[in-house]
């Protein structure tokens, strides 16, 4: 028997001389127990696996980024390959006609699919498959086992932690690359998109640094081209990664103007099967 106490155990297991006193116990048992079961659902959230906030990041970069600008307000800007700043060869091109040729590419362009190659500024190698259509509708899924994926509807670009179960979303509007991926494109738009044409590696590549001339405080990305006679190809981008590094895509077995399936625009919420797993626990 405790001391100084006497009587039966009233409600919570705990002794009491009077009603007051067993209603009083019986208030702290009910706070009691629901600060146990909060921290139960605190626990049981905890105890799911989540990536590093880093490598989400760089999920959003690599993808969100590589694609359609900095959404991010990110200041920052990725500079070609410094083998690639040497003066263009005699005979080549000039960076108005470049120009012009860029912009007729992307004015011609309803809908690409293409495989995609990702180095990070680290050396880390992923891959995927890339779709894009008019009016603003891309996304990037990852075969390689990264649990991300990037889809946008053509109003909000939503990434995707299949790990961490969290949808991230930005208005694709507010992209540096917005001028690209318009429903109608005019050609004139597209052109003021460019801020540069930089030499590539060898005298048929070349880098094009494009940007949303309204915001260009929005960043800026370098797009990889190749020229055969009067045809372009786009063989990829570098963009930066938010910390100093760089990060390269590379497109290949690129399909132009395919028929797209409405359903590569939507996604499976992973945040509803997130809450189903922890109620069950």
């Amino acid at each position: 028997m405790i001391a100084g106490l006497s009587g039966r155990a009233g409600k919570g297991g705990a002794f009491t001389r009077h009603s007051g006193e067993r209603r009083q116990s019986s208030g702290r048992s009910r706070l009691s127990g629901r600060t146990m079961r909060k921290e139960r659902r605190l626990k049981t959230a905890s105890s799911f696996p989540r990536r590093p906030a880093g490598a989400a990041f760089v999920g959003v970069l690599v993808l969100i980024v590589g694609m359609a600008g900095l959404c991010c307000p990110l200041s920052a800007r990725a500079d070609p390959p410094t083998e690639t700043q040497k003066p263009a060869p005699e005979g080549a091109p000039a960076a108005e006609e470049l120009a012009r040729a860029v912009a007729s590419f992307f004015a011609d362009l309803r809908s690409m699919k293409a495989r995609f190659v990702e180095i990070d500024a680290k050396g880390t190698r992923r891959e995927g498959v890339f779709l894009w259509e008019r009016p603003g509708r891309f996304r990037f899924s990852y075969t390689d086992g990264t649990p991300l994926l990037i889809v946008s509807d053509g109003r909000q670009v939503s990434l995707v932690d299949e790990q961490a179960g969290t949808v991230s979303r930005w208005p694709v509007s507010q992209t540096a690359l917005a001028p690209l991926l318009g429903k109608k494109p005019d050609p004139q738009r597209l052109k003021q998109a460019i801020r540069a044409i930089h030499p590539g590696p060898i005298p048929r590549l070349f880098w094009v640094e494009v940007a949303d001339p309204a915001h260009p405080d929005r960043g800026s990305a370098l797009l990889l081209f190749a020229r055969e006679g009067s045809a372009l190809s786009w063989l990829g981008w570098r963009v930066p990664d938010g910390q100093g590094g760089v990060i390269e895509v590379r497109l290949f077995d690129t399909q132009k103007n395919v028929a797209i399936a409405a359903s590569a625009w939507r996604f499976k919420d992973p945040r509803r099967a997130m809450r189903r797993k922890r109620r069950g626990m």
